[in-house]
């Protein structure tokens, strides 16, 4: 975790909170650049329902 803190130009404390999922005090932005500093691409895709169904939002690490 303090590796990953100097990585993420953060503290300890709010690494752990990143690790047990507390993410309240970050933005989306922050959490972006985070995965970035990670080795991490970000990609969001908005395309159009194409099903009968709700809309629906996913989220997949590759």
């Amino acid at each position: 975790q303090v590796e990953a803190a100097e990585v993420l130009g953060i503290d300890q404390p709010k690494v752990s909170a990143l690790i047990h999922g507390k993410l309240g005090g970050f933005s989306t932005a922050r959490l972006f650049r985070f995965l970035n500093a990670l080795g991490r691409d970000v990609e969001i895709v908005v395309k159009p329902n194409k099903s009968c169904s709700k809309a629906q939002t996913r989220v997949a690490a590759l």
